[in-house]
């Protein structure tokens, strides 16, 4: 249903409808309703195809980039719906190198990929030592991956860190 909603905002959009106009939230919310899609596992299928295909057209489209929810929800998307496994891990390592070419890896983006692969999946996709980490964060990674974040993530993740050693330092 949330697939059938974008097709009508996309076709009122094209018909003239300014006010239809889809944008990267519209993408992100089909590809959320297809990350809990429950049922058999033809029904599943159907929902990865469905995410897939909407992922797809959004970086075709001029409606908008992806951000960071959406990587995120699409990681959620194969994490949810591709067993553990090789494709698993090929289908997330091939959107986080998306993500990570658009500065857009955030520390959701990265706590997906914790809690989906293994330790020793994670490491072969990461440029950063993942083993023994309970939490990788943005620190970890090459300040590249997320450098197309707002500003106002960025400084209040950097913030947050610093106040913690501070708290720890006081105490």
């Amino acid at each position: 249903k949330a697939r059938e909603t974008l097709d009508r905002m996309i076709d009122a959009y094209k018909d003239g409808n300014e006010d239809a106009r889809p944008n990267v939230s519209a993408f992100t919310a089909v590809l959320n309703a297809c990350a809990f899609t429950q049922g058999d596992t033809v029904e599943k299928m159907e929902a990865l195809q469905i995410a897939t295909k909407t992922y797809k057209e959004l970086y075709a489209s001029d409606y908008g980039d992806p951000n960071q929810f959406t990587f995120a929800t699409f990681l959620r998307v194969c994490s949810n719906i591709i067993p553990p496994g090789p494709q698993r891990v090929s289908s997330m390592d091939s959107v986080l190198k998306q993500a990570a070419r658009q500065g857009k890896v955030d520390d959701l983006v990265l706590k997906i990929l914790q809690s989906s692969l293994s330790a020793e999946e994670l490491q072969t996709i990461l440029p950063c030592k993942t083993s023994g980490k309970k939490k990788i964060t943005t620190n970890d990674i090459p300040d590249d991956w997320s450098s197309s974040l707002e500003a106002s993530v960025r400084s209040t993740k950097k913030s947050n860190s610093r106040g913690r050693s501070r708290s720890r330092q006081k105490r």
